[in-house]
């Protein structure tokens, strides 16, 4: 999937990729039983690390609806030019180029310009933006206040 390991990869090249690969597939390779998907079968068990792109063309053939997150870079942004508009926007292009129907998509972030963005932007993808949120107990969680309404209305009516 898109995410800092897609800038990481781009930054430090196979030697990432090798270094991260060996530690996941041999977890992956012990919890889960070979036979269980052609996921594991095909690329767990030879280690190859798929790219976006790859995956998309993987999930097409599978038949299954994509999750793409955005990650949260772990770089300063721009990172050698590219803004994390330009990422978030190379994940809905890969889709696209690779033919798949938006109603198949679903991106989802933490961040929440990340999916203003895609509704804007992006409105056939956007429409089915996930927007993630971390907080896992009650008090982690705040309640909207007026404010946030209005924003939110506010964000609306400029699409």
């Amino acid at each position: 999937m898109p995410g800092t390991d897609d800038l990481l990869f781009a930054f430090w090249g196979r030697s990432f990729q090798a270094a991260q690969l060996s530690a996941e597939t041999r977890t992956w390779r012990a919890i889960t039983p070979p036979s269980k998907t052609i996921v594991v079968s095909t690329y767990a068990t030879s280690g190859h690390l798929l790219t976006h792109k790859e995956s998309i063309e993987l999930f097409k053939r599978l038949g299954v609806k994509m999750t793409p997150e955005a990650k949260s870079p772990v770089v300063t942004m721009p990172f050698d030019g590219f803004t994390q508009q330009a990422f978030i926007q190379k994940i809905i292009d890969e889709y696209k180029a690779a033919g798949v129907h938006p109603r198949h998509v679903f991106p989802q972030s933490f961040d929440r310009n990340d999916i203003l963005y895609w509704i804007q932007h992006e409105p056939a993808f956007g429409k089915q933006a996930v927007y993630l949120d971390d907080a896992n107990v009650d008090e982690d969680t705040a309640p909207m206040t007026e404010d946030d309404d209005a924003e939110t209305a506010s964000s609306e009516q400029t699409q």
